[in-house]
């Protein structure tokens, strides 16, 4: 059986997903012994759950996408916030049903020019960081990294 999407984010609030069980015998449909609910231990209800969990996280992808899209400054490159914009407005009732999902093709990638900087990350004990960060008169750990990385690069390494 899949396993859910993604923890609740605001990104998601306005995604609602509906599913309809329908059958010609209506005691193969997963209901509880008092008809109130769904028997989730139900082979029947198993099934179904484990699809929904794949189409949700396809929605999800998409609706990560859309939020990507929108942070991007580039408005050519959102496939996803056009399609979305270009969909009518409907009623549930009159949204038709289908068995595939489609999204719209990535744009081709473009290069991204090369960064001039480059992020260090590493770890030390705390009771040393303490006595270094004293002495610098800082409690921040990117502080004393760059500080101590400034110190070795103007004492040790030789100019060019």
């Amino acid at each position: 059986m899949g396993t859910a999407g993604a923890a609740y984010h605001p990104q998601y609030r306005l995604f609602r997903g509906y599913v309809y069980l329908t059958a010609d015998d209506s005691s193969l449909l997963p209901w509880n012994t008092t008809k109130t609910g769904v028997d989730e231990d139900s082979s029947v209800f198993r099934r179904v759950q484990s699809e929904m969990f794949d189409a949700l996280r396809m929605v999800q992808a998409v609706i990560n996408r859309a939020k990507t899209e929108r942070q991007d400054r580039d408005p050519k490159d959102r496939p996803v916030l056009a399609a979305m914009t270009a969909a009518p407005s409907m009623t549930l009732d009159n949204v038709p049903t289908s068995d595939t999902f489609a999204v719209p093709a990535d744009p081709p990638r473009t290069r991204s020019k090369a960064s001039t900087t480059k992020k260090i990350v590493y770890s030390v004990e705390v009771s040393a960081f303490k006595q270094v960060a004293e002495e610098l008169d800082t409690d921040s750990g990117a502080d004393v990294g760059r500080r101590t990385f400034q110190y070795y690069l103007e004492r040790e390494v030789p100019e060019d």
